[in-house]
């Protein structure tokens, strides 16, 4: 599978996931997702499949924005933790 491919995967998984039954990612807004644990957490499990991919990736170039792309959401989320609590 090319990287083009597990990008795309991986935008349709952020695109469809819930954090939680009922609502979309942002269908509270920012604050919501800013102070939801459930919302927090679903942006660390992109982060980490996020630099998961950029492992599996051949290209160089590919592999790193992968992998900085995985940080900058863990960073986010972290972030955000860091505002919610």
């Amino acid at each position: 599978m090319n990287s083009r491919n597990l990008f795309l995967v991986l935008s349709a998984f952020v695109i469809t996931t819930q954090a939680h039954p009922g609502h979309d990612l942002m269908a509270h807004g920012a604050a919501h997702v800013a102070t939801s644990a459930y919302h927090l957490w679903v942006l660390c499990a992109v982060g980490l499949a996020s630099f998961a991919v950029g492992q599996l990736v051949r290209s160089a170039a590919n592999r790193r924005v992968f992998r900085a792309a995985g940080v900058a959401v863990l960073l986010a989320a972290a972030t955000l933790w860091g505002f919610g609590s």
